[in-house]
C-alpha cells in the first residue's frame, strides 16, 4: 500500500501536470496549428528536451537514485549531502558548457538551408527557436537531479508538482502572445522565453523543500568523490543508451519531415505523442519513480526477494491500469483528438492524421509504461548496461521498421514502428530479468495479465456496442458543437471504466480486490465513530 500511496501522490500530481499541459496543446493547435511553424518549434523543442531525458530524467536520475540510497543506508547524511552538492556543480558546470556550445552552433546552422525562400525561412526560425530554448537544457537537468533525491528521501509531491509550473508559464506564454500578435512566427518566439522562464521557476520550487530536508547547497568541485565517480560510471552506459533512443525520437521527426510529402507530418507526430504521453505520465513513470526508491533500498541491503515481490506487485498494477488505457485510447482517438485540437487553424485534414499517429502510437501504450519500470529494476540492481544492450538493439529494428513503413503509411508508419519496438524491448528485458532474479514469479504476472486482457476484451465490446447503436440516438440530446464533443469522449469512457471495472471483480483480479479491501478498511473507522 506504501506503493500505490506514493504512485497515487504521483499520479495525482502528475495529472495536473497533464491537464494543464493538454491545455498548452490545445493552445498550439488553435493558434499554431500543424503547418511548418509547428514543425520547427517542435523539432527545435526536442533539442533541449532530448538532453533533459538523457542526463536529468534519464541516465543520471537512474545513477543518482541507487547510490544516495546505499550513502544514506552505510554513511551519514553529511556524506550523502555533500555528494548532492557535487553531483549538482559537475551537472551544471557539464550542461552550461554544452549550452554555450549550441548556441554557437546555431548560428550556423541557416547556412546549411536549402535554396529556397521557404527552407530558408524554416531554418532561421528554427535556429532562433533553438538559441532561445537551450538554456532550459541546464535548469531542467538539475531540477530533475534535485527531484530523483527528494524522491529517495520518501518526498513525491513538490517534485511531480514542479511541471505544472512550466505548462502554467508556457500557458501565460499563449495568452500574452494572442494578445500581442497575429502571426505564428512571433507567438512562437513568445512561447520559447516563456518556456525559459518556466525553467527558473520550476528550480526555485525545489530549493526550500531540499533545504528542509536537511541539504543546504553549496558548491563542490570534486570529481574524485567516491559518490560522484560512482554515478559517472553507472551513468555511462545508461548515457549512452538513452541517447540512442532519444536521437532516434529525433530522427522521426527529421524522417517525416523529409520522407513524407508536404507539412505538417512533424507536428501530427507531435501531436500524437502529447495525448499518447498523457496515460505514460500518470501510469508508467508514476508507477516506475514510485516504486524506484523501495527497489533501490531492498537491492542496498541485498533483499532479493522483497526485491522480487515489490517489482512483482508494480508490473502487474501497472498493467492493470495501462492495459485499458491502451485500449481505450485506441478506441476514443477520433473524438478526443477533434475534441482538443480541431479548432481554428487545426484542419480537418490535419486531424485526420494526427488520430492515424494517435492509433498507432496507442497501441504500445502498456509497453511503454511497462518498459519504464523494468527499466528502474535494472538500475536499482545497478545494471545499466543490460538495458542499454538491449535499447540498442531496439533502436536500429526501428529506425529499419521506420524506412519500411514510412513510405506506404506515413508518419503513422513511424509511430507504429515505435510501439512493435517497445513490446519488444519490453518482452526482452522481462526474460533477462527473469534469469538475473530468480525470485521473480512469471507465473503471476502472466495470470493477472491474462485476467487484465479478458476484462480490456469486455470492456471494448461494450464501448463498440456504444458507439455503435447508442451514441448516435445520444448525441441527438446535444445541439452545440463543443457539448457534442465532450460527449463523444465522455460518455464511452464512462462506459469503457465501469464496463471494465465490472468485468475485473467478476474475473477476481488481485488488484482489484486489494483496492476493495482499501475502500472497506477506510470505511471501518468511521463505522466505529458512529457506534
Amino acid at each position: 500500500m506504501k506503493l500505490v500511496r506514493s504512485a497515487a501522490i504521483i499520479s495525482l500530481c502528475t495529472l495536473l501536470s497533464r491537464v494543464l499541459g493538454l491545455v498548452r496543446e490545445i493552445f498550439a493547435a488553435t493558434f499554431i496549428g500543424a503547418g511548418w511553424v509547428m514543425d520547427a518549434f517542435a523539432i527545435a523543442f526536442q533539442v533541449p528536451n532530448l538532453f533533459r531525458r538523457l542526463f536529468g530524467e534519464g541516465a543520471l536520475s537512474a545513477a543518482v537514485v541507487p547510490v544516495f540510497s546505499e550513502q544514506l543506508e552505510k554513511k551519514d547524511k553529511r556524506s550523502a549531502a555533500r555528494f548532492v552538492n557535487a553531483s549538482i556543480t559537475m551537472l551544471g558546470l557539464v550542461l552550461g558548457i554544452l549550452t554555450i556550445a549550441g548556441i554557437g552552433i546555431s548560428f550556423l546552422l541557416p547556412l546549411m538551408a536549402g535554396d529556397t525562400p521557404e527552407s530558408q525561412r524554416w531554418m532561421d526560425l528554427f535556429s532562433r527557436l533553438l538559441r532561445i530554448m537551450l538554456p532550459y537544457l541546464p535548469l531542467i537537468c538539475i531540477v530533475a537531479l534535485v527531484s530523483a533525491v527528494l524522491n529517495v528521501l520518501k518526498h513525491f509531491a513538490m517534485p511531480a508538482l514542479a511541471s505544472t509550473v512550466l505548462n502554467i508559464c508556457w500557458i501565460a506564454g499563449f495568452v500574452l502572445a494572442w494578445k500581442m500578435t497575429s502571426d505564428p512566427e512571433q507567438a512562437v518566439i513568445i512561447i520559447a522565453w516563456a518556456i525559459i522562464v518556466g525553467g527558473v521557476l520550476e528550480l526555485l520550487l525545489q530549493v526550500p523543500v531540499l533545504m528542509a530536508k536537511g541539504i543546504k547547497y553549496r558548491p563542490v568541485v570534486d570529481f574524485k568523490d567516491e559518490g560522484v565517480r560512482s554515478v559517472l560510471k553507472l551513468m555511462g552506459p545508461t548515457a549512452l543508451g538513452i541517447a540512442v533512443v532519444q536521437i532516434n525520437l529525433l530522427v522521426d521527426s527529421v524522417i517525416a519531415k523529409v520522407c513524407v510529402t508536404g507539412d505538417g507530418a512533424v507536428s501530427a507526430l507531435y501531436f500524437g505523442n502529447r495525448l499518447m504521453q498523457f496515460p505514460l505520465a500518470l501510469i508508467g513513470i508514476s508507477l516506475a519513480t514510485a516504486v524506484f526508491p523501495y527497489l533501490a533500498e531492498h537491492a542496498a541491503r541485498g533483499k532479493t526477494a522483497e526485491f522480487a515481490s515489490e517489482l512483482t506487485r508494480a508490473f502487474n498494477l501497472c498493467l492493470f491500469v495501462a492495459l485499458p488505457a491502451s485500449v481505450g485510447l485506441v478506441l476514443v482517438a477520433a473524438p478526443i483528438v477533434k475534441l482538443f485540437f480541431q479548432w481554428e487553424r487545426f484542419t480537418a485534414s490535419a486531424g485526420a492524421r494526427t488520430v492515424s499517429v494517435l492509433v498507432c502510437y496507442s497501441v504500445g501504450v502498456w509497453a511503454y509504461c511497462c518498459l519504464h519500470v523494468v527499466n528502474r529494476a535494472f538500475y536499482a540492481l545497478k545494471d545499466t548496461a543490460t538495458p542499454v544492450r538491449v535499447g540498442a538493439m531496439m533502436v536500429g529494428a526501428n529506425v529499419t521498421l521506420n524506412l519500411i513503413l514510412v513510405w506506404p503509411l506515413g508518419e503513422s508508419g513511424l509511430a507504429l514502428a515505435t510501439a512493435v519496438t517497445a513490446t519488444a524491448n519490453l518482452l526482452i528485458l522481462m526474460r533477462i530479468l527473469g534469469r538475473r532474479v530468480p525470485e521473480m514469479r512469471f507465473v503471476k504476472v502472466i495470470s493477472s495479465a491474462g485476467r487484465t486482457a479478458i476484462a480490456c476484451i469486455g470492456m471494448a465490446f461494450c464501448c463498440i456496442l456504444w458507439m455503435m447503436y447508442v451514441a448516435p440516438g445520444f448525441d441527438t440530446y446535444f445541439d452545440r458543437t463543443l457539448t457534442k464533443r465532450i460527449a463523444a469522449v465522455v460518455a464511452p469512457a464512462a462506459v469503457g471504466a465501469a464496463s471494465y471495472i465490472a468485468f475485473a471483480v467478476v474475473l477476481g483480479t488481485a488488484e482489484m480486490k486489494a483496492l476493495i479491501e482499501r475502500l472497506r478498511r477506510r470505511k471501518e473507522p468511521a463505522r466505529d465513530e458512529g457506534s
